[in-house]
């Protein structure tokens, strides 16, 4: 939308007041979009205070509503425990999710964990991975 592309061009210039501004009303309104991008903000901590727990709270309300981007970002915190406890079997269902929504990134990361589930545990999530996949993106 207009207002994301001005929200990334806030960020390039280093105006972050700006961007959060454009940001912070649109993740309230669960636009996805400008959840990954506030929760990447918060990842660098560029405008805020930095705070994975923040950064992954924001990643997973958006990969619940279908971003590919936020599952793969997600799944990833899950996979290191980066802002939560390291989880295996969490980070193997957000990579699945994106994987099906087709971050290709995604694929290789979501190999590597799957391969330290047993056979049921990765059926189990792969189930949770397709409540995430959605077609309702925003």
């Amino acid at each position: 939308s207009e207002l994301l592309a001005r929200a990334d061009g806030a960020v390039a210039r280093g105006a972050y007041d700006d961007a959060l501004a454009i940001l912070k009303p649109l993740a309230e309104k669960q636009n996805s979009r400008a959840m990954v991008k506030l929760g990447n903000l918060h990842l660098d901590g560029k405008g805020v205070e930095r705070s994975d727990q923040e950064a992954l709270r924001l990643f997973s309300r958006a990969a619940s509503r279908g971003d590919g981007e936020a599952q793969f970002k997600a799944g990833e915190m899950y996979a290191v425990g980066r802002g939560t406890a390291q989880n295996n079997f969490q980070a193997y269902v957000y990579l699945s999710a994106a994987v099906q929504s087709g971050v290709q990134a995604a694929k290789t990361p979501q190999e590597r964990v799957g391969a330290l589930l047993q056979p049921a545990e990765r059926a189990q999530a792969a189930k949770l991975a397709e409540t995430l996949v959605r077609k309702d993106r925003s």
